[in-house]
């Protein structure tokens, strides 16, 4: 059950479905989510955009059109992807005792507002509720888990959000002495606007590709993407993602410092799956140890056309950067591996058993 549509949300589908009937409920609130090759969801079809006011109206809408799905399948566990899901899920509960609930922290909506204290307060303090009174709670990391006290928390397993394995055939840049770097996710934080077009800037055989939704001021987004040469694709579906990912030369991956220490970016490892190296402010322990990229703790515009222009001048070093990067997916980082967590709570769950299981897989 879920506010969006996402890759977590098809490989928890899929993983569950090995242990149990599954129905998946979702709402993504500006491309329709369904596609001939994956599973079909019910969707709440209410096309709102993602920075629009008006989502704070449509969202007892989307609760009750939850309720109505819940009372007709009539599950008995409930696996809530998202904060907003949550309240529905805990009214069925209070209505149905015997359903148990589990919340998945993929995404702390919170830390979204943490320049706004009021407001951080407030959705902290309903997050704080929910995982307290879920049944199991499942986060990418352990530093998501530790957000919460552990007396709040009843049953909870870290289940990192590797990729399933999949092969994509991928024809590199055919430019000669050009570096093509391309990103696909959200776009607006600083590291992006700021840090990475201006380094990027800083040498006209760097290529700069950007691809993913605007957060944020659009307007003013798309002009700095312009006037740093750089280019927008717009929003791709997450299989055309991954193909214009696995194309690039690097792939960046950088998050603000108040959150660097936490992230556990899909986009990291699904890059090193593709082959491609990453420069990075995150995930030290694998860039590192597993030499699939550059690792840069405190990231500048400086730093970055360095780690650039080396990548630039030395091409055979982020080839073997990338088949690092691949080996390490195919032997360590893969949902194979990280969705042994999400059976294993499942079944503590069934059986009634309690445990907390903090074990990551690397």
């Amino acid at each position: 059950m879920s506010e969006q549509y996402d890759s977590r949300l098809i490989k928890e589908y899929y993983a569950l479905s090995a242990i149990g009937d599954v129905m998946a409920f979702t709402w993504s609130r500006e491309h329709p989510s369904k596609t001939k090759d994956e599973v079909s969801f019910a969707e709440f079809s209410l096309r709102i955009p993602h920075s629009s006011i008006i989502i704070v109206f449509a969202l007892p809408l989307f609760w009750i059109w939850l309720l109505v799905k819940l009372f007709k399948y009539s599950p008995n566990y409930v696996h809530s992807t998202d904060l907003h899901a949550m309240f529905a899920a805990v009214f069925y509960r209070f209505l149905r005792p015997n359903t148990r609930i589990i919340y998945d922290m993929y995404d702390i909506i919170s830390l979204f507002w943490r320049d706004n204290k009021a407001m951080f307060a407030i959705i902290r303090r309903l997050e704080t509720i929910m995982v307290s009174i879920s049944d199991a709670v499942i986060a990418p990391s352990p530093q998501r888990l530790a957000l919460f006290k552990s007396e709040c928390v009843k049953l909870a397993s870290i289940v990192p959000n590797f990729p399933i394995l999949v092969k994509i055939k991928a024809q590199r840049s055919t430019f000669k002495n050009r570096l093509l770097v391309r990103y696909a996710g959200g776009i607006g934080d600083e590291f992006l606007t700021n840090l990475l077009l201006k380094a990027c800037k800083k040498s006209r055989r760097i290529k700069l590709e950007l691809a993913g939704r605007i957060v944020g001021n659009v307007e003013k987004i798309r002009r700095e993407i312009k006037d740093c040469n750089a280019f927008y694709i717009g929003v791709l579906p997450y299989k055309k993602a991954l193909r214009f990912v696995s194309k690039a030369d690097v792939v960046p991956v950088l998050y603000n410092k108040r959150l660097s220490y936490m992230a556990a970016p899909s986009k990291l490892f699904e890059a090193l799956m593709l082959g491609v190296p990453v420069i990075s402010n995150v995930c030290a322990e694998v860039v590192l140890s597993k030499r699939c990229g550059i690792y840069i703790e405190e990231p500048t515009a400086a730093s970055l056309f360095e780690a650039l222009n080396y990548l630039l001048k030395n091409p055979s070093v982020g080839v073997e950067m990338g088949l690092n990067g691949l080996i390490a997916v195919k032997n360590s980082y893969n949902w194979a591996i990280a969705s042994e967590g999400l059976i294993a709570l499942y079944q503590k769950l069934i059986r009634g058993k309690v445990c907390i299981n903090l074990r990551l897989p690397y």
